[in-house]
């Protein structure tokens, strides 16, 4: 029952919190009638409500510490890095081949000192058994070459749990640190009641408490984007190619980052590419050249293996869902040419209207620091979509995008109303939906139609990621000149 409630989004107070915005701002509006007041103003009085902070704070207290909890007792991604760690402490390649065999020889070996579970109950049988069966799943080091040398000074002196609560410690850092960064950046909210319960919807949301339920890079991911956008908005473009690079040899999607730098900020380019080729040089001076192939590889067998994923939301693979559907009208070959179609033409599209941007404003609306505050935005959030595969974790990265586009819709707002206000926190109650509430939705809806299931409910994060795309493209294309920034 306790995992039901967890894995259900019954619990998850940021879901229930952006529906609950919704409804408030709708009988704010009825009860004080036609205004000129701006509609964001509405949301107001609860975000400065210590009720509403309360409730948030054991919402947010109850999800995150399961969350970590689940993560302690029962370990899941971090131990691909734990692994490719070891092998490489040991003499061995960073890609071992039998991470599986060795996962299970440890489960049996190291159980967890503490649970809160008694000895012999059910529920402690549970998570012996979940232990098992996250050993048993098809694992391999599916990150780049960095990551598995980022663990391994935790390996080496923390051991495997304490690696978990290191990097538990790293992520909860860089959540706040990034959200201090954005506050500064964008001069957002001061009243301490009001930063206080942002932050727990923040700390709460499903995508935070998945990246430190699986021990994942996301939100230390998301702290170096924010960081090269600082530096780029700036003009300290080196040291935003810097953060840039580095995010990129961590994890493979921010390279999405360098095709804006070079229309908008070549310096930033520049320094990005170097800091990759440096950092990629170093790791195969270390580890050996048979790196790239193994690495290769992998990453072949990753995505052959993980497009197909139920919960897998990047746009190939919703495209392949939505193919999958309609095969009784199009057939298999018709369906994978859809998946490839959907991929391809979001992806030439995204690099046309940057490169589009970049030229008919150059020299005009390319220095103007909203217009690249939206292009960066709109940068990031298309990672997960274009990435080939895309886990809950993988939306930790919008931090900064919604952000932005919060900006537009709360401090906008001579050009803003209800409905602007009301669409937002319909997408942000969208994008707090956790993935197993989709997949328990999914699950009754194809009981009456499993098209619909396949094809519509398990896209939905998807649909919200599109639509945050192409809010942010109607506020690029609607942009006025703002603030210089130098390049």
């Amino acid at each position: 029952m306790v995992d039901l409630l967890y894995r259900s989004g019954a619990v998850n107070t940021t879901l229930w919190a952006c529906c609950g915005a919704f409804l408030f701002v709708l009988v704010m509006r009825y009860r004080r009638g036609p205004s000129t007041e701006p509609a964001a103003t509405l949301i107001q009085p609860l975000l400065s409500s210590w009720a509403f902070l309360v409730a948030l704070a054991v919402g947010t207290g109850v999800n995150v510490g399961y969350g970590i909890y689940k993560g302690y007792v029962v370990p899941r991604d971090y131990m691909q890095d734990v692994f490719s760690a070891q092998s490489f402490i040991d003499g061995g390649s960073l890609f071992p081949p039998d991470i599986g065999r060795k996962w299970v020889a440890w489960v049996e070996n190291h159980p967890p000192a503490y649970s809160i579970w008694p000895a012999g109950s059910s529920r402690r049988q549970q998570e012996i058994e979940g232990r098992q069966n996250a050993a048993e799943s098809d694992w391999v080091q599916a990150h780049p070459p960095l990551m598995g040398l980022f663990f391994v000074p935790l390996v080496r002196f923390f051991g495997v749990y304490g690696t978990y609560f290191a990097i538990t410690v790293i992520s909860v850092s860089s959540l706040i640190l990034s959200l201090v960064l954005i506050q500064h950046e964008l001069r957002g909210p001061n009243a301490l009641v009001i930063a206080t319960s942002l932050f727990l919807l923040i700390l709460g949301w499903d995508a935070i408490v998945a990246v430190l339920r699986s021990g994942q890079s996301g939100v230390y991911l998301s702290l170096l984007l924010i960081l090269g956008w600082i530096g780029a908005r700036r003009g300290h473009n080196v040291a935003a190619g810097l953060c840039i690079g580095l995010a990129t040899c961590l994890k493979v999607y921010p390279v999405l980052t360098l095709i804006l730098a070079l229309v908008r900020r070549f310096r930033m380019f520049l320094a990005a590419a170097a800091t990759i080729l440096l950092l990629t040089g170093a790791t195969l001076a270390l580890c050996g050249s048979n790196l790239l192939f193994d690495y290769a590889r992998t990453t072949r067998y990753v995505t052959e293996t993980y497009i197909p994923y139920a919960t897998n939301f990047s746009l190939m693979a919703a495209a392949n869902r939505l193919g999958e559907a309609m095969q009784w009208l199009i057939g298999k070959e018709g369906s994978m040419l859809l998946a490839a179609g959907f991929e391809a033409c979001f992806g030439i599209g995204f690099v046309l209207f940057l490169s589009g941007r970049a030229f008919l404003t150059r020299g005009r609306e390319d220095r103007s620091l909203r217009s690249f505050d939206l292009e960066y935005a709109l940068t990031v959030a298309a990672m997960p979509l274009l990435s080939l595969v895309s886990w809950d974790h993988y939306k930790a990265v919008l931090l900064l995008p919604l952000a932005i586009l919060g900006q537009q819709v709360f401090h906008h707002e001579a050009r803003k109303g209800l409905a602007s206000v009301l669409c937002y926190l319909c997408l942000l109650a969208v994008l707090a939906i956790p993935e197993w509430t989709i997949s328990m939705a999914a699950e009754q809806v194809a009981k009456l139609s499993p098209h619909l299931a396949k094809a519509g409910i398990m896209n939905i994060t998807t649909i919200g990621l599109l639509v945050l795309n192409g809010w942010l493209v109607r506020e690029i294309v609607n942009a006025s000149s703002g603030p210089v920034v130098e390049r």
